[in-house]
């Protein structure tokens, strides 16, 4: 039975017609429950009295009177459905699963615990003795310092409950195996004695029940009055008056049935059959909590009707749901069936601490899959060892873990529309076969580009021994910051972590544009989490969206955000971030959306990072350009900032070694490279040269051929005098001969 229907000051009642051991919800008790079964006394308790009681085998002769048991006379009380509830309601908050709990060593919860031996010889049930077993004592006796339950549980036994168990224990008090975990077997009907009533063998089931109450069935009902019982029953709506109408005249022996098999395969019979699954499954259109915003889980409504529709098998039904995304071969139906793990309640408001609420999801899936799969209410091993079901707290946090493991915040966002990640697209068809077309053509964009890039990589030394006349373009926005301390490049500003510097004029770079930061920072102590630089205007988890450069324990952090953690690119420094010293910090994004295509530099040298999140598949939109600060989240409190430029391309090493030590970039184009590092070093810069420069450098008349693709690299006056000069020669060639020249892919 469930925690859920025996908590203190609830009342149960049994029901001779419900075959199933979990009790029925009343009402709620006022009496309050203390938290231990036995009374407070002083004089020590005996678990069995030698005073005078009324004996357990005389008054099973004498209650015959009192309300009869849930078992048919006759028949041997069942553990399951008539003795377990009993057990489970009375005695196990102090004799069962939780051993924290335990009373005096006693188990009523098993059978080798019931008929262990006790302190003073005595054994709980003794099979086929009730005289013997002390439990039967307990639950008989007048003494109300003996008489179990206690008289201050304010749960007494009724005469018919102590009959039962009585009963039991004289039939030799076998166990069973909790009802949730065995497998579902077919009964033999009863017998009745009217047999010629029922039609099928569940009838007989019915009316053994209604012989045993002394009441007899309902007279058969009209014709018109069946239809419109089995179109409710079936579909939640009544026969329209044409499907009346056509049933009464229809005679035919199997009418009825044709009818049923009519509504069986209607549409509407298969929402009337997912309208109880979705209330188990806790389906809704909205979130939940506080402003309690739309969410878009009516395509998994849809996967639920489907499945009724098409008659699903139940273990396939099963597992679709629970794992239908790590199926051999999984579909996009069958990862949409997951999304019943994840329609549980969110919230996005203000101050909401975000792993407090992915927890509380991860138990609301527990709690989901228990009750709808286990027959079980599992919430009770959430603080402890469940009192009355065989559920230990390790088993509760096992399935934690398993429900657990998926990258999500426990908060959805506020100041945007978003779908929490993880999500799944759902393209119509012909938005299927755009995106197929769009993924051939990037195919073969980028196979384009790699040849190209392969077919100029050699050039890079040769064009560097040319000496060409190379400096970093300006960057697109540039801030001081001078502020009121010294800093590496003058004056620098020291920031209080709850205001700071905010720009409105910074490019809104989207996620597929190439983009640099530099800057000065001076980090006083080791930061858990701190706000350097960001692009969104609030934050839970949820809502930091955009790019931000963030210290996370003690690691410089550079992210690309559309929803933490689902939809993200980042990356972190492996080493912490140097101390009390102005450090001079540069990070990049190549515009691919992929961890693989962001960088970081410590002073002026790439530093080795570690891959955090790469799976960015949406917009990161940029909202304001903020520094040092944000609004609900931890800002760069104690540190300091200085000469923040923004570029709107990705900077190489040799440019950004450029901007930390003025004259590396003439250096590396003067020596000789002496390494493997040197080489890629120049490859890069040779790469990322101007478009014009590329044509220039891949003419065979060219004295350094082989040149670089994009337009990102910045030069200076006289080269691109040459460049136009260079260009206007190959347009006059283009036009005297007719030849298209040398052109980039």
């Amino acid at each position: 039975m469930s925690c859920a229907m025996t908590c203190p000051g609830q009342v149960v009642i049994e029901s001779a017609f419900v075959r199933s051991p979990l009790p029925i919800l009343v009402r709620d008790d006022p009496r309050p429950v203390p938290e231990k079964c036995e009374p407070a006394r002083r004089r020590p308790r005996r678990l069995h009295s030698h005073r005078a009681v009324r004996g357990p085998q005389l008054l099973l002769a004498l209650i015959g009177a009192a309300r009869p048991s849930a078992a048919t006379p006759g028949e041997e009380p069942d553990f399951q459905r008539d003795v377990r509830p009993i057990l489970s309601d009375r005695c196990f908050r102090c004799h069962g699963p939780d051993a924290g709990a335990r009373k005096r060593g006693l188990r009523l919860d098993t059978q080798e615990g019931s008929r262990a031996e006790l302190k003073g010889g005595e054994r709980a049930i003794v099979p086929h003795d009730v005289d013997a077993s002390a439990a039967a004592q307990r639950i008989t006796s007048d003494d109300p310092d003996e008489v179990m339950p206690p008289p201050s549980l304010n749960k007494p036994l009724s005469a018919a409950q102590k009959r039962t168990v009585l009963e039991w224990i004289e039939a030799g008090a076998e166990y069973e195996v909790h009802w949730a975990f065995v497998t579902p077997k077919a009964s033999a009907p009863p017998s009745v004695r009217d047999g010629t009533w029922a039609r099928e063998p569940l009838d007989a089931f019915v009316l053994a029940k209604l012989e045993v109450a002394g009441l007899a069935p309902a007279p058969v009902a009209d014709r018109a009055t069946l239809l419109r019982r089995a179109s409710l029953t079936l579909t939640g709506l009544p026969p329209t008056p044409e499907e009346t109408a056509a049933f009464l005249a229809d005679d035919a022996p199997d009418a009825f049935e044709r009818e049923v098999a009519r509504l069986l395969a209607s549409p509407r019979c298969a929402e009337r059959l997912a309208a109880d699954w979705l209330d188990v499954a806790r389906f809704a259109d909205t979130y939940g909590y506080q402003s309690d915003a739309d969410c878009n889980t009516w395509p998994w409504r849809d996967w639920l009707i489907g499945a009724f529709q098409r008659n699903l098998p139940y273990d396939e039904f099963v597992r679709q749901q629970l794992a239908g995304d790590l199926l051999p071969g999984a579909t996009r139906d069958t990862r949409l069936a997951t999304a019943f793990n994840r329609l549980h309640r969110m919230t996005n408001e203000g101050g909401s601490i975000d792993e407090e609420f992915r927890q509380e999801g991860i138990a609301d899936r527990v709690a989901t899959y228990g009750t709808a799969f286990l027959g079980l209410t599992v919430d009770c091993a959430r603080c402890h060892d469940h009192k009355y079901d065989p559920i230990p707290q390790a088993d509760y946090y096992s399935l934690g873990a398993f429900f657990g493991a998926i990258d999500e915040a426990g908060t959805y966002s506020y100041s945007f529309a978003s779908t929490p990640r993880p999500a799944l697209r759902l393209p119509t068809s012909a938005q299927e076969e755009q995106l197929a077309q769009r993924d051939a053509e990037l195919a073969q964009a980028q196979a384009a580009h790699a040849a190209v890039v392969a077919g100029r990589r050699g050039g890079a030394v040769a064009w560097s021994r040319s000496a060409p006349d190379v400096t970093v373009a300006p960057p697109v926005r540039s801030y001081a910051l001078d502020g009121a301390i010294e800093g590496p490049t003058g004056l620098a500003t020291a920031l209080d972590g709850d205001s700071g510097p905010a720009f409105t004029d910074v490019p809104p770079f989207r996620r597929c544009d190439p983009f640099s930061l530099v800057f000065w920072m001076r980090c006083p102590e080791r930061k858990a989490r701190a706000t350097v630089v960001h692009t969104s205007q609030f934050t839970i988890e949820s809502d930091q969206q955009g790019y931000q450069v963030m210290l996370l324990y003690g690691r410089l952090a550079w992210q690309l955000v559309h929803l933490w953690p689902g939809s993200a690119a980042a990356i972190e420094t492996s080493a912490e971030f140097p101390l009390q010293r102005w450090v001079h910090v540069a990070v990049t994004s190549d515009g691919s959306s992929r961890a693989s295509g962001m960088r970081v530099f410590l002073d002026g040298v790439p530093a080795t990072t570690d891959v955090v999140r790469d799976h960015l598949d949406g917009p990161a939109t940029v909202r304001t350009f903020q520094i040092g600060y944000r609004d609900r989240d931890v800002g760069f409190a104690g540190g300091a900032m200085d000469d923040v430029r923004v570029f709107d391309r990705a900077l190489t090493a040799l440019e950004i070694a450029e901007l930390h030590r003025p004259g590396a970039l003439a250096e590396a184009l003067t020596r000789a490279p002496e390494s493997a590092d040197d080489v890629r070093a120049l490859e890069e810069l040779f790469m990322s040269a101007g478009d014009r420069i590329s044509k220039r450098m891949t003419d065979p008349s060219s004295a350094f051929s082989g040149g670089p693709a994009g337009v990102l690299l910045g030069f200076s006056r006289s080269a691109r005098r040459a460049v136009r000069s260079e260009a206007g020669l190959k347009r006059s060639r283009r036009r005297r001969d007719g030849s298209l020249g040398s052109r980039l892919a």
